[in-house]
């Protein structure tokens, strides 16, 4: 979850640990990260069991075990660990899910925190489903940072694991457009860790903003946003303010230009370019983010987009990822998800969604029954971009349709490839996408 994080959407040993391994000697190895822990090895006579031990271990520790695994090593048994094994996890998942559910609701209305660890809490400024983000200062060094708290109300066995997993995952990438997290603590029973304070707002709020008809987004209107995110009681306002400029005098000559408009395709793309790049850079270090969606990338007054909320990330192992576990937001999943499948072409999927919206200012599919949406993702083909808004340049809709295809073959196979169509859109937007395409083909097969 990031600094300014959103409200939420429609709205994770053995041999093959699955935890993002930190450099000694990294930015990331930082004083209370946490370290890797070993699930001991289980007991039992009959081997699956033992097995479905292990991976029942390896499921609450916060790892993604891996089935195909299994069965190599137990080839004999396949047909009862694909069958065993799915329903373990189901059953962990749903069980998890309702404990969270439950206890969630437990959560105050207000914190009353004054401090965590080495940071004087200053206000929320968001939660969702694995955390509550506050503003705060750093002290002795005075400065403002965003803290990130798992609650003891959700703070279970596998809440904790999930919640260092994710500050462990997001302290290794070292990405101007990924929010870099400082340190990690425990304070009273409680997990936390801090970050960069990011003062921008996420994608679904410039959505929403454009859906009710504010044409352009300022720098000015992104910090005002950003100030205005969840209530502030006059005692705390006071503080979040003490030492800042106000907003009309932040703004100098310039600043107060238009960073992005509802209809300027080019901005659009450039927004698109920098998450790809992230993007490009995370799977690099072989890591799938699993929940890229509007709520999860952070616009700031520069124009930067920041991705933020690495609570779904897992490690990219060679080849395609078998999980079973589905994990991310419905609406921004791709199809092969649904059955515990995922690689950087599902990544690639879900930022060709959050762009399909961005340009549309609808999501690829409307409907909100969980059921239905989860057949439509599977089985339909949404609405052309054009169809909807026929001001889009037909070279964005072929990216965007290219990107949301529901074939992981039919998509861009990397972020590099992505890339590389958004940067020759950019460079001649009007002209016709398929004489680049025809282009890019020629370049290739020379």
């Amino acid at each position: 979850m990031p600094a300014s994080p959103p409200r939420p959407d429609d709205d994770d040993s053995t041999d093959f640990s699955l935890r993002v391994p930190i450099d000694p000697g990294s930015d990331a190895d930082l004083y209370g990260l946490p370290t890797e822990a070993k699930v001991p090895a289980a007991c039992g006579h009959d081997p699956v069991e033992r097995m479905a031990t292990e991976f029942l271990d390896a499921l609450r520790a916060g790892q993604q075990p891996d089935i195909e695994e299994y069965v190599k090593q137990l080839p004999q048994k396949e047909q009862e660990i694909r069958e065993l094994f799915p329903l373990i996890a189901s059953l962990e998942d749903w069980k998890h899910d309702r404990e969270a559910e439950a206890m969630a609701r437990d959560i105050p209305r207000e914190f009353r925190i004054e401090r965590l660890g080495d940071c004087r809490i200053l206000r929320e400024i968001g939660r969702g489903g694995m955390g509550v983000v506050f503003e705060a200062e750093q002290q002795p060094i005075g400065r403002r940072v965003a803290v990130k708290l798992l609650p003891r109300q959700i703070g279970g066995q596998t809440s904790r694991a999930r919640f260092r997993s994710e500050a462990q995952t997001a302290a290794a990438l070292k990405h101007p457009y990924i929010v870099p997290i400082y340190s990690f603590g425990e304070q009273d029973g409680m997990c936390f860790y801090v970050m960069q304070l990011i003062e921008g707002i996420g994608l679904n709020r410039v959505i929403e903003l454009f859906r009710q008809g504010n044409g352009s987004l300022t720098a000015a209107s992104i910090r005002q946003q950003f100030h205005e995110s969840n209530s502030i009681d006059p005692a705390a306002s006071m503080e979040v303010q003490k030492g800042r400029k106000t907003i009309s005098t932040i703004d100098g000559p310039g600043t107060s230009a238009r960073i992005i408009r509802s209809d300027a395709w080019m901005q659009i793309v450039r927004i698109a370019l920098q998450v790809a790049d992230a993007m490009r850079y995370a799977h690099q270090q072989g890591v799938l983010h699993r929940d890229i969606k509007p709520a999860n990338l952070l616009l700031d007054p520069n124009g930067t987009v920041w991705i933020a909320d690495f609570g779904l990330a897992r490690p990219l192992e060679e080849g395609f990822s078998h999980s079973p576990r589905v994990a991310g937001t419905l609406r921004y999943m791709a199809p092969e998800q649904f059955s515990g499948q995922c690689d950087v072409r599902s990544d690639l999927y879900s930022l060709g969604a959050t762009l399909y919206e961005l340009c549309t200012l609808r999501p690829l599919y409307e409907t909100t029954d969980r059921r239905l949406l989860l057949a439509e993702i599977q089985t339909s083909t949404p609405p052309s971009p054009r169809s909807i808004r026929p001001s889009i340049p037909r070279g964005l809709e072929v990216i965007i349709q290219k990107a949301v295809s529901r074939e992981p073959s039919r998509r861009y196979q990397t972020a590099a490839e992505l890339i590389a169509d958004l940067k020759a859109f950019a460079r001649s937007p009007r002209r016709n996408p398929f004489t680049w395409l025809k282009d890019k083909l020629r370049r290739r097969s020379s």
